[in-house]
């Protein structure tokens, strides 16, 4: 079997990478520099083997000096991945760019003002509260492993008073939607009403893949895959109104799979601060969106319990386990979004005057 690996050229030489996938992990460490082809198999197949068959470590050799990061690499990642949590790549990422340059010290030495530094630093870089808070959320987890583990004696981290955080109520108006209409192209526009519409997240949204709406008796359905978060739920299903419709139909033919594969997540971010700034909207998240959603059916007269439904919320208490819905639920669940159809003026679906410019740019000369 052949092994993959990769070269890379840098001021050392030619760096041979290995690229080898085991147990949901992409493996990607340093073989060598300059080898020749008999020197990258050798190396590979040990690489391999030691990534299969790793060595077992003590907690009583690694106790004294392991740092968090390692920490993380041998205990918080697997706990996760056995706690079958899909997606790894927010909590790796806060720990490889906001944690493990701070705390790089033993774990032993980990203390309470070292907790509270990691904090005022963060706030002098202009981080806003949630995301401090959503940061310390994994220091937290982290350090209550370690000492699960007898690699601390106590979480220090517990003793830190965390910043409260002022919960975000802002929501998209009528007039901010209009001047987005106006600034945004098709593809955009109709992403911002499938949003309005569906109050998807902006990570689900542009993963929705045309196989996922289902048509049945009494109209289309967004059938939806699991989170890949325990703690963001996800609807199992959402009734889509006519406006999703037409946001979800595809203008021209598919040649990928999700609909709006134009984006990527961060990619999507930057195209929407740029139509915010074209629209003059000052202060506007598409994940406001959301907000606004579940503020307009709030308005309609939607009770909580569909409007949680419809979110992907979890239920108070032990209601929503012993909800399971049925055909008198969808027809609410459908009579719900039906209502939402009347919150934007019939100006949403006619060409927005950035695409009819587009349009005449395209259009040949006679």
């Amino acid at each position: 079997m052949k092994i993959p690996t990769y070269d890379r050229k840098n001021a050392s030489g030619l760096a041979t990478y290995l690229d080898f996938r085991w147990k949901g992990g992409r493996h990607r460490p340093l073989l060598g520099y300059d080898l020749s082809k008999e020197e990258k198999d050798r190396l590979a197949i040990a690489m391999v083997e030691r990534i299969q068959n790793p060595p077992l470590i003590t907690t009583a050799t690694t106790a004294a000096g392991e740092t968090l990061a390692a920490f993380a690499e041998r205990i918080y990642y697997r706990t996760l991945r056995t706690k079958k949590r899909i997606d790894l790549t927010r909590p790796k990422g806060i720990v490889k760019k906001h944690l493990a340059p701070h705390f790089t010290m033993p774990m032993a030495e980990i203390s309470a003002e070292t907790c509270l530094a990691y904090v005022e630093k963060r706030q002098k870089e202009g981080a806003n509260d949630w995301t401090i808070r959503r940061e310390y959320g994994v220091l937290n987890r982290i350090l209550n492993l370690a000492a699960a583990h007898g690699v601390i004696k106590g979480n220090p981290s517990k003793a830190v008073q965390l910043p409260e955080g002022n919960k975000r109520d802002r929501i998209a108006t009528l007039q901010e939607l209009k001047a987005l209409h106006d600034a945004a192209d098709p593809d955009m526009w109709r992403a911002i009403i499938a949003a309005v519409m569906t109050g998807l997240r902006q990570s689900k949204l542009l993963m929705i893949q045309p196989e996922w709406i289902v048509r049945r008796s009494d109209g289309n359905w967004l059938v939806l895959p699991p989170a890949l978060s325990r703690l963001k739920g996800t609807p199992k299903e959402i009734p889509l109104n006519a406006l999703a419709m037409w946001a979800l139909t595809p203008t021209a033919p598919q040649l990928r799979t999700r609909l709006f594969a134009r984006w990527k997540n961060r990619s999507f971010k930057k195209a929407w601060t740029r139509l915010c700034k074209r629209a003059h909207v000052t202060d506007l998240r598409f994940h406001d969106l959301r907000h606004t959603f579940s503020t307009a059916l709030q308005n309609y007269g939607v009770v909580y319990e569909v409007r949680q439904w419809l979110m992907g919320h979890k239920m108070p208490g032990k209601t929503g386990d012993y909800s399971h819905g049925g055909q008198r639920w969808n027809r609410t669940l459908r009579q719900a979004v039906t209502a939402l159809e009347k919150f934007l003026p019939a100006w949403h679906q006619v060409d927005t005057p950035r695409s009819a410019a587009l349009s005449r740019q395209k259009r040949p000369r006679s």
